[in-house]
């Protein structure tokens, strides 16, 4: 009996650590994942200010490759679209993924300063 409880409360537990790509996008913390490419390991890093529901304030994104080269995205306004059952990212499929859309979005590194209307990209944890 003490092995089957100990069972069933571990399978619990494993069960509750799994969480939505949506649900993890939380308001005031850094979100952090990584992209393998062939030729690039991405670093992502994401930052929002405010959540409402799929909307989305104060975005910043910190991609930063593996020479150390740094891109940063911004954005005032944005949403995230749950609807998608897998994404390819990095020539792997995810599963767990939501799609980040943001609006007016300004796009900086070393040698490009560019806006975009619709700027979007997938998380996975």
């Amino acid at each position: 009996m003490k092995n089957i409880f100990t069972i069933l409360l571990s399978g619990l537990l494993l069960c509750g650590c799994s969480k939505r790509a949506s649900d993890l996008v939380v308001a005031g913390k850094d979100i952090k994942w990584t992209d393998n490419y062939a030729y690039a390991s991405l670093t992502n890093v994401m930052h929002i200010a405010k959540r409402n529901g799929p909307s989305i304030e104060g975005v910043r994104v910190v991609i930063t490759d593996q020479t150390g080269a740094i891109t940063t995205i911004t954005s005032d306004t944005g949403r995230l679209d749950t609807n998608f059952v897998s994404a390819v990212s990095g020539g792997t499929e995810y599963t767990n993924v939501v799609r980040v859309i943001l609006q007016d979005a300004q796009l900086q590194n070393a040698t490009t300063n560019q806006t975009f209307n619709n700027y979007s990209f997938f998380f996975h944890p």
